[in-house]
């Protein structure tokens, strides 16, 4: 079965997991089916391979999500073409 078609059934069954130290953890409410309980067993190194890389990637766009604060007068800001275009027909009307 696919790790994506597992994950699906715990969606649907209200189990969560995660990855802590190496290990997989499963949390749920009511008892999940055999079928799910022997597909989390039957995959558990690939689930855990997956659940590592999705975490990195969330992580990963963490980072690049990050704005720092620049100080006008300490940069040498661009005119966007939009901006530059709208100073050009400012100047050329009468400036209102």
């Amino acid at each position: 079965m696919k790790i994506n078609d597992i994950l699906t059934m715990c969606r649907d069954q209200g189990v969560q997991l995660d990855v802590s130290n190496g290990e997989l953890e499963v949390a749920f409410d009511n008892y999940p089916s055999e079928k799910l309980i022997d597909n989390l067993r039957g995959n558990k190194q690939s689930i855990i391979q997956f659940i590592v890389e999705r975490k990195k990637i969330v992580k990963l766009s963490e980072v690049n999500w990050k704005i720092t604060k620049v100080l006008r007068s300490e940069a040498d800001l661009k005119l966007s073409f939009s901006q530059q275009r709208l100073w050009f027909i400012d100047k050329m009307g009468d400036g209102s």
